[in-house]
């Protein structure tokens, strides 16, 4: 008899969940692991304030979006200030539309995106 055949049920769910296995079958590196982490977490938060306070962020939205109608309360963001303080360089223009890039980022992350739809699915159910 091989080895597999003898271990118990829950011997054979510890070894399968062994994290250095797991990152060995997914070919993944420990930045993607915390990329995943991190993008369940996310999503896990935004659905679950979503379903407790969305509320009153719809009401705030409106009530910004109103004011601003009204030209009481003006909104500039300065960018590149932003970017330069984030160390970030400016990115040349894209041809296409958003969904378009949009599309293509979401192709080159899956991963990423799918841990955050999980993590968003969680927090609706617990939220």
């Amino acid at each position: 008899m091989t080895e597999s055949a003898n271990l118990s049920w829950f011997e054979k769910i510890k070894q399968a969940m062994n994290p250095k296995e797991l990152m060995e079958k997914l070919q993944a590196s420990k930045g993607t692991i915390l990329d995943i982490i991190l993008y369940l977490g996310i999503g896990f938060i935004t659905s679950y304030l979503l379903k407790k306070y969305g509320q009153y962020a719809l009401f705030f939205i409106i009530g910004l979006f109103v004011l601003a109608q009204l030209n009481i309360l003006n909104v500039m963001v300065n960018w590149d200030n932003i970017q330069q303080f984030l160390g970030l360089h400016q990115t040349v223009a894209i041809e296409g539309n958003v969904f378009t890039i949009f599309w293509e980022w979401v192709k080159l992350n899956v991963v990423v995106v799918l841990s955050f739809c999980v993590g968003f699915v969680l927090g609706l159910k617990v939220g």
